[in-house]
């Protein structure tokens, strides 16, 4: 049930009207002091929830019974509401767009997003504007992300890997980037470098496109968007003092060094 709810939620629903939903579904047509046992949630929040899924559109109450009763309306029904909304805003975005434009472009704009679900829309930020370009940046240690975070680490690579978005970076050697490199292979990571091993240890990343910088701090699962084209310059101009310097290594160079301090990593 737990994956079930956590795909749900980014659909629009919360954790306890996924709960709701998922228990009208599986008992059928049936009373609020049922739905509260098999979601684990208090009756009195119960009705609540039920409310709530009853104005989107998710649940009804079922007209003329003695024992008030309620039921899931068909999954079907849900995706697609959620596909009618989906071509709606789509349909909107030329005109949002060129509000959007309209804006000061020399204010800067600062978002904040907290969270796995936070960092997710973080990370995927002007995905689109990025497909045939290069995100280049400091790539902290994932070593203090959850597992739930790790795999989206993941699923990001993926995903730039197959838009075709370059990666061209310096980070640290350690068990969560070699997991990465196992997994992508030297095709993905072929503008990698990385800082000695007694240089850094950061888990925080700092990436940029052309017109913003993603600032992820993996400890505490936060993400801060700016969006600058100036700001965005002006870290790329640093990343490649850094990357033209004799700061970083090499992937040879690293595994050598790795092996010499006895903390062998292999890839």
């Amino acid at each position: 049930m737990d994956e079930v709810i956590k795909k749900l939620m980014p659909l629009g629903l919360n954790e306890k009207e996924a709960r709701v939903y998922i228990a009208l579904l599986e008992l059928g047509r049936t009373s609020a002091y049922a739905v509260a046992g098999k979601a684990g949630l208090k009756k009195p929040t119960t009705y609540v929830i039920l409310g709530q899924l009853i104005e989107k559109g998710l649940a009804v109450e079922i007209p003329r019974e003695r024992k008030q009763l309620f039921a899931a309306r068909p999954p079907e029904e849900f995706f697609a509401e959620a596909h009618r909304r989906l071509t709606a805003a789509e349909q909107l975005l030329p005109d949002l767009n060129a509000l959007y434009k309209q804006l000061d472009t020399s204010k800067v704009r600062t978002m904040h997003y907290d969270g796995v679900n936070g960092m997710r829309q973080a990370l995927w930020y002007h995905a689109e504007d990025l497909v045939g370009k290069e995100m280049v940046g400091f790539f902290g240690s994932a070593s203090q992300a959850s597992r739930e975070l790790f795999n989206l680490f993941e699923e990001w690579n993926a995903d730039w890997l197959k838009r075709g978005i370059a990666l061209r970076g310096v980070t640290t050697f350690d068990e969560s980037i070699q997991a990465l490199f196992e997994k992508f292979g030297d095709t993905h990571f072929k503008n990698i470098r990385f800082f000695p091993l007694d240089k850094f240890s950061g888990n925080v990343t700092i990436c940029a496109g052309d017109d913003f910088v993603c600032i992820n701090l993996i400890g505490a699962t936060q993400s801060v968007i700016v969006e600058s084209k100036e700001f965005a310059s002006t870290f790329r101009q640093i990343f490649e003092l850094v990357w033209q310097s004799n700061l970083t290594l090499s992937l040879e160079e690293v595994t050598k060094q790795s092996s010499s301090d006895n903390s062998v990593l292999k890839i």
